[in-house]
């Protein structure tokens, strides 16, 4: 999310394996960052302890220049999109 702070502009990042949604308004209007998540198992047996990681996904709605878009946090194999339940495969 410091990219937003850095260019001003919104943005999604999936590299961090972390779920997250700010807002900022400034001189060019509103502007909203988001972090994905991950779909990965987030108990890997390289990391030491407890990552600060969460599953999820975003689905992003474009409109013209308008984007809506709705995070989906995933818990104990389980997510709910639009009312939906999402299950892991596994």
């Amino acid at each position: 999310m410091g990219e937003m702070k850095k260019a001003g502009v919104s943005g999604v990042s999936f590299h961090t394996h972390r779920q997250g949604h700010v807002f900022t308004t400034n001189h060019g209007g509103q502007h909203q960052w988001l972090e994905g998540g991950t779909l990965a198992d987030v108990k890997q047996e390289y990391v030491m302890g407890t990552a600060d990681w969460q599953q999820g996904f975003v689905w992003l709605t474009i409109l013209g220049d308008d984007v809506y878009p709705e995070l989906v946090p995933i818990k104990n194999g389980q997510g709910f999109f639009r009312g939906c339940r999402v299950v892991s495969s596994k």
